[in-house]
């Protein structure tokens, strides 16, 4: 879509929503508590319905947490 275009959580098709719940998940299981919450708190806040994103601050908050999956 349009990188301009803001969507919020709900908006998002079932599989990437449950792609992002489960790289968050993995993502509380591989660091400390402190670093999950400078790491996740966008995207959680994102998820709570808090806040909307572009397709590109989604991306770059996504390829953030997969770094630390890998």
């Amino acid at each position: 879509g349009d990188s301009g275009e803001t969507y919020r959580f709900t908006d998002l098709p079932v599989a990437l929503r449950q792609l992002v719940n489960d790289m968050l998940e993995r993502l509380e299981e591989k660091v400390e508590p402190d670093t999950f919450d400078e790491i996740a708190g966008p995207v959680r806040t994102f998820i709570a319905g808090g806040d909307v994103m572009t397709t590109d601050e989604l991306h770059s908050h996504l390829a953030r947490i997969l770094q630390y999956l890998v």
